[in-house]
């Protein structure tokens, strides 16, 4: 019988993530309501309003390639939206991307926010990436001769050409224009032929444009796990030993059954030397979303990983949706 890889790999790919991560609520009408302490630092009224995190995804800066790689920069930022969108994000369109890239370049420069964003008020986040490099080559492997099970075996010669991108993603905090967080990126792709080799340009380029794109690949998960869903916890229900809880996050902010996810809460401390007040995130759960019909628009049931961790979770504290790779997946 002969096996399609391609769908056994997709197919293995449903299985790692849809496998033992998900769970259901069996008979929710047996659980009933438990009592819930609030946490250190409850939520303001704008954390709790369900939406998604809008955000302005600006061009790519290219400008470091001078023009070897037409049209670097759009690829960048297209590949960028394209892993971005259906998350739980809404990207708007780029009416403030002059203004916007004006302001990102003097940070850029000078090191530091000279004033904070005085524009509309459109967005709360901004992407900002750079293709800094591409590179590409090529290696002749001239035909040879082998043995297997005693029979001589004529192996081609063959081109193998290679190509590889670098860059890096910068998200930006609006109005404010702090720095959240910046990654590089990598990427590099090959192909292959039996043949000699060939100076061919726009083999080339074709090659580089689509290591561009695979640098943003490559970091879909880390990208996409700056904007995971967030929802904050407003109830809980017990059943003999299981506990469930309620958190204001669903499907319209891209929850999803079996996905995983961390819970935290906020710790409030007073810095003995500036005498500030400093807010930090601190882990104290995981779990995953409940299957079923538990998740609707803007809430969502899940379920801890383990009880023990389950009983320093409180009124207030927060889930974030966990993006990870598959088994199968570079």
């Amino acid at each position: 019988m002969q096996v399609n890889l391609k769908t056994f790999g997709a197919l293995a790919l449903v299985l790692v993530a849809t496998g033992c991560a998900h769970k259901a609520i069996s008979d929710f009408d047996k659980y009933r309501s438990a009592p819930l302490v609030e946490t250190e630092v409850m939520p303001t009224p704008e954390q709790l309003q369900s939406q998604r995190t809008k955000i302005v995804v600006l061009e790519a800066d290219d400008s470091s390639l001078r023009g070897r790689l037409p049209e670097a920069g759009i690829l960048q930022t297209r590949k960028i939206e394209a892993v971005l969108t259906g998350s739980s994000v809404e990207i708007v369109d780029r009416s403030l991307a002059r203004k916007l890239t004006q302001e990102i370049a003097a940070i850029n420069l000078s090191g530091e926010v000279s004033k904070p964003y005085t524009g509309p008020a459109v967005a709360s986040t901004v992407v900002k990436s750079f293709v800094n490099n591409v590179s590409s080559d090529y290696k002749y492997t001239p035909s040879s001769v082998s043995e297997y099970k005693g029979k001589r075996v004529v192996n081609p010669h063959y081109c193998t050409y290679t190509a590889g991108a670098a860059g890096e993603i910068r998200i930006y905090e609006l109005p404010s224009f702090r720095l959240l967080r910046t990654f590089a990126i990598n990427g590099d792709v090959s192909s292959k032929e039996e043949a000699q080799c060939r100076n061919d340009k726009s083999l080339f380029l074709d090659l580089q444009r689509k290591a561009v794109e695979d640098s943003v690949q490559r970091s879909r998960v880390e990208l996409k796990n700056v904007f995971a869903p967030k929802g904050y916890v407003v109830d809980k229900r017990i059943s003999d030993k299981n506990v469930i809880f309620k958190v204001m996050v669903g499907k319209l902010q891209g929850a999803a059954g079996g996905d995983k996810l961390r819970i935290f809460t906020v710790r409030k401390n007073v810095n003995l030397l500036t005498k500030k007040t400093e807010f930090e995130e601190v882990e104290i759960a995981t779990g995953v979303f409940a299957d079923g019909s538990t998740i609707t628009d803007d809430s969502a049931w899940i379920i801890p990983d383990d009880p023990e961790q389950a009983k320093k979770i409180r009124l207030g504290d927060f889930v974030k949706v966990e993006y990870k790779k598959g088994l199968l997946e570079f």
